[in-house]
């Protein structure tokens, strides 16, 4: 049951994983956290919910949720979380040592297409793929950063099973 949580309004399941944790439960100082941290044989997933349109969201939350999404600060706080993870491995002196893919879940059907791919080219920009330079590698790397659905998610992920909470 120690890989299994809920976020957003889905079941999370990581039991296939090497180890998963709720990273935004851990407060540590005033780093940001995602959601999860999963590790895998080969790689470190880290990955954020967002679900305005689960049934326990308001709608007043949505319409301030879609005027965050399109501003730009945004892609700041989104890329915050990613980088804010790798200080917090850093100040313990640990590292992850795999390559790190970043999945940002967005299930918001009146986001539409188009702002997605904007909104995914902004936090990409704010990410730190300084990180693959020769003078990183070793340390950190990051492999991949993916905006995604929770149907996109499940087909690419299909070891992580996710299922919509009742």
């Amino acid at each position: 049951m120690d890989n299994i949580f809920i976020e957003s309004g889905y079941n999370f399941d990581f039991t296939n994983s090497l180890k998963s944790y709720k990273a935004d439960s851990v407060q540590y100082h005033d780093l940001s956290a995602v959601d999860f941290v999963v590790e895998t044989e080969d790689k470190v997933f880290l990955i954020e919910v967002k679900n305005p349109d689960c049934k326990q969201a308001k709608t007043q939350n949505r319409k301030e949720f879609f005027d965050d999404l399109r501003s730009d600060l945004y892609p700041l706080k989104a890329g915050a979380k990613f980088t804010n993870m790798l200080l917090r491995k850093w100040v313990a002196g640990d590292f992850y040592g795999k390559p790190i893919v970043f999945v940002f879940i967005l299930e918001f059907k009146n986001f539409p297409l188009f702002m997605r791919r904007k909104l995914k080219e902004k936090i990409f920009n704010r990410l730190p793929f300084t990180l693959n330079k020769p003078s990183f590698k070793g340390k950190e790397h990051l492999e991949k950063f993916e905006l995604l659905s929770i149907e996109e998610f499940t087909k690419l992920y299909p070891q992580f099973y996710v299922r919509e909470v009742e």
